[in-house]
Formats: structure tokens, C-alpha cells, sequence
């Protein structure tokens, strides 16, 4: 069961990198030019530093080749209403299982979550036992209302530290 943990876990934290990847991109001048600074960078990161395989006498499985076995993570979109779009099918989320997914081994299953009602969607699917690996929400009280239902899991900073060392040292900062 902890090993299952530890591959949504790296899982859902490679498709928050990935979201953000995407998003940043639509703020790029070309898609071209996005892709080869972004092929770059994963070059030069690759090759300057190989993350250890213990972090303060920790260890963490190596997954940057993806995972064994196929990993299926749940991931909340807002559904503003637009007519003809599906929140949850779409350029974009196809664009994350194609570039991130099919590449990692992980299906990435969108969950819609209706903007004006989001509370009672994320309560109703916390009580069923559905509710998506990571939530996304603003409102500290309802975060701690999320926790007092079990909805919550502790970071272990060693392992974002392992799995995600750029972004770590950035949020350092």
C-alpha cells in the first residue's frame, strides 16, 4: 500500500508540473521556441545533476523513466459552463496524457468541478470515498474543514526534495 502512495504521490506532483508547463506555455511567443528552451532545459538539468537515490537517509524509487506498472491519478478541472466544452476532454488535457502520461505510464483522469458549487462537489466526493488526488482550493477555513475529513496528506519535503529539486530550491527562495 505505501509503494502505491508513493506512485500517485509522484505522479500527482509530475502532472502539477506538467499543468504548470502547459499553462506557461500558452504565455509563450511560439510553440517552438517553448518546446526547444523546455527540451534544453531538461537536457542541461539532466546532465548536470543526477538526483541521488537518498535524501537524508531516505530512499526514493527512480521513476524519471516512468512507472512500471500503469498509475492512474484524478485531477479536479473547473467546469465554468461554456457551451461545447468538456473540462475534462480537450486540447489541453490531451495535451498533458500525451506529453506527460503516455510518456510516464500514468492515465490522468479529469474530474469537472462546477465552479459556483465547488465545496459541496469536493465534500460530496471526500464522503464517497472519490475525491480527486489533489484539490485545489483558496479558502483556508474549508481547507481545514477538508482535513478534518481525512482529505489531506502530509508532504514529505525529502521526497519533493528527490523527485523535484528544481522546483524545490525555488521554493526555497
Amino acid at each position: 500500500m505505501r509503494k502505491r502512495m508513493s506512485f500517485k504521490r509522484a505522479a500527482a506532483w509530475g502532472t502539477i508540473f506538467a499543468m504548470t508547463a502547459g499553462l506557461m506555455s500558452g504565455c509563450s511567443a511560439k510553440k517552438e521556441a517553448f518546446e526547444s528552451v523546455e527540451e534544453k532545459k531538461i537536457e542541461e538539468t539532466a546532465q548536470a545533476s543526477e538526483p541521488p537515490s537518498k535524501t537524508e537517509g531516505k530512499s526514493y524509487t527512480d521513476y524519471s523513466k516512468g512507472f512500471p506498472e500503469k498509475v492512474t491519478i484524478k485531477i479536479p478541472v473547473y467546469d465554468r459552463g461554456f457551451e461545447g466544452w468538456d473540462p475534462a476532454n480537450n486540447y489541453y488535457t490531451n495535451w498533458i496524457q500525451k506529453e506527460f502520461g503516455d510518456k510516464y505510464n500514468v492515465t490522468v483522469q479529469y474530474v469537472a468541478i462546477n465552479r459556483q458549487k465547488e465545496i459541496a462537489d469536493y465534500m460530496q466526493m471526500i464522503a464517497a470515498g472519490n475525491a480527486p488526488d489533489i484539490i485545489f482550493h483558496y479558502d483556508m477555513p474549508q481547507a481545514v474543514n477538508y482535513n478534518s475529513e481525512g482529505a489531506m496528506q502530509e508532504l514529505d519535503l525529502d521526497e519533493i526534495k528527490y523527485y523535484a529539486p528544481d522546483y524545490y530550491k525555488n521554493a526555497e527562495k
